[in-house]
């Protein structure tokens, strides 16, 4: 990295005032988006998944004080603040979804579930709902991936998911963005270090549940 790293703190945390801004914009609402990606399977094939960005409150990361990681504009697709009820309908309309998505095209065999945030977050989703959402897809997919910060991967969180699903269709995915310490901290204002990201992966294998890591291709500030 060629910047001055003090600069570095000071264009990250105005980057992390106006997404604090931006962020209190937000509105409500409860639709699920949706879209059918390519995806990779464990034996090496690949094939069709459907990707929800189910309607939580998204990253409380995001929204804290710092504004969350630098790159990320994620949580501006999120309701504000979902009522309860709103949450408890997402298990059932993300089904309905699915069901009409494999009717029309019975190859899709995997869902990945995105919250812009953690779905192993209670704040974001509550654990009985995220223990609804997988049983009710488990019948239905090969595989089922889901997004957390490393922080979230305790076993409490991870017994709670395995109450829902077969631990062989779960895989974790878990935003790295880097190896380099410094440029998580200057740059990318992830929040975590290279040794809480091996934490996290080590209980997910130490459980068998397959972890896939998001790398990020030339982070913000660096040549």
């Amino acid at each position: 990295m060629r910047a001055d790293p003090s600069k570095l703190k000071e264009i990250t945390m105005e980057i992390g005032r106006l997404r604090v801004i931006s962020d209190q914009t937000r509105q409500n609402h409860t639709r699920i988006i949706n879209w059918i990606d390519e995806h990779y399977f464990s034996d090496g094939s690949t094939g069709k998944a459907l990707a929800m960005v189910l309607p939580t409150r998204a990253c409380k990361y995001a929204r804290a004080k710092h504004g969350g990681c630098s790159f990320c504009t994620l949580p501006t697709d999120n309701p504000f603040n979902p009522s309860l009820d709103d949450l408890r309908r997402i298990p059932d309309n993300a089904l309905k979804i699915i069901q009409e998505r494999q009717k029309s095209d019975p190859t899709i065999k995997a869902v990945k579930f995105y919250t812009s945030g953690s779905f192993l977050d209670p704040w974001e989703l509550p654990e009985n709902l995220r223990q609804t959402i997988l049983s009710k897809f488990d019948p239905l997919v090969d595989e089922i991936v889901v997004e957390t910060r490393c922080e979230y991967v305790i076993q409490k969180h991870i017994d709670a998911l395995l109450e829902g699903i077969d631990r062989a269709k779960l895989i974790v995915a878990i935003g790295q963005e880097t190896m380099n310490d410094e440029i998580n901290k200057r740059a990318n204002n992830k929040g975590h270090t290279q040794k809480q990201f091996e934490r996290a992966v080590n209980l997910l294998k130490k459980n068998h549940i397959r972890v896939k890591g998001y790398l990020l291709l030339k982070p913000i500030f660096t040549s």
